[in-house]
């Protein structure tokens, strides 16, 4: 344990803590949206779609087009590119998955889940072939996959930290009507809120999170924080406001303890053993209420 303990006085340690917090609440208060609006599925496919998109940036003859018609553009440039392109291109693929996740009349033709769930294969399924045509294709897929979390360079932590103050002030700012038109789409029209503007507004916050952390924590571990916290707090309360921060707290528990467990000498990747405690959570939550419901009322 003090080794733990004096690792995590480390830089690169702190830093790691750093970048996984501001994902982990961030995402852990906008996954109570996604759970409750019963849309877990949209959060991995634009998870999907956003590695894609990233995973586009070191497919050979991507890389030789950009860097061919856009050579004035910084972010391209073969000094930082490896770096940027990943982050835009995620960034470009989940708008265009946002613009159509939150067309008000997807799934007329076909059921809306199903369009959802075919997203989401087909994106994992074209990310393992782009990433096999590239010639460092089984790193980068590792890196897609579980993220390289103590691997995060400063300039990741800039674009996490502007993204996630941004994207935090809009919820906080349009909290009612975020709200309003998730869980009662009906009155909020009758109010006069424009509910499809809101919903592709809120659809575009969740996306810009979720493109910009994936390139820090990778697919699995953006997707676990939308889901394992808020199941993790709605198995406690059934008051929103409470089941957001019991959300949070258990997301920067699990993040603080799953980092602390693999910087120790058990040597476990970072990444999963943070998912891992997000489970345990879960399954201790689960007994919790449980136990409760088996306790005779009064």
């Amino acid at each position: 344990m003090s080794q733990a303990m004096e690792l995590l006085g480390q830089g690169f340690v702190q830093d790691a803590l750093k970048a996984a917090l501001i994902v982990a609440v961030i995402c852990s208060y906008m996954g109570v949206f996604v759970v409750l609006k019963r849309i877990v599925f949209v959060g991995a496919a634009l998870a999907e779609v956003s590695g894609l998109g990233a995973a586009l940036a070191f497919f050979p003859p991507i890389v030789s087009l950009l860097q061919a018609l856009a050579p004035q553009i910084g972010a391209f440039r073969p000094e930082h590119y490896e770096h940027s392109a990943p982050i835009i291109l995620a960034f470009a693929a989940m708008l265009v998955a946002v613009a159509v996740f939150s067309q008000q009349g997807l799934g007329r033709t076909l059921p809306r889940e199903a369009i959802i769930g075919a997203t989401f294969a087909g994106a994992a399924g074209l990310t393992i072939l782009v990433l096999s045509k590239n010639p460092s294709g089984s790193e980068h897929a590792m890196d897609a996959l579980n993220g390289n979390i103590l691997g995060v360079l400063h300039s990741d932590i800039d674009i996490l930290a502007i993204s996630g103050a941004i994207v935090a002030i809009l919820q906080g700012l349009f909290y009612k009507e975020f709200v309003l038109v998730a869980f009662d789409p009906e009155v909020a029209r009758t109010l006069g809120y424009r509910s499809a503007a809101w919903e592709l507004l809120w659809y575009l916050t969740l996306g810009i999170m979720i493109a910009v952390s994936i390139h820090v924590a990778g697919t699995v571990l953006v997707f676990a924080y939308l889901v394992l916290p808020p199941m993790t707090a709605l198995l406690l309360s059934r008051r929103l406001g409470l089941v957001l921060l019991l959300s949070v707290v258990f997301s920067v528990l699990a993040t603080f303890a799953g980092i602390l467990i693999s910087v120790s000498p058990v040597d476990l990747p970072s990444s999963p053993t943070i998912v891992g405690c997000m489970v345990s959570m879960l399954l201790l939550a689960w007994l919790v209420r449980a136990a409760s419901a088996l306790r005779p009322a009064r």
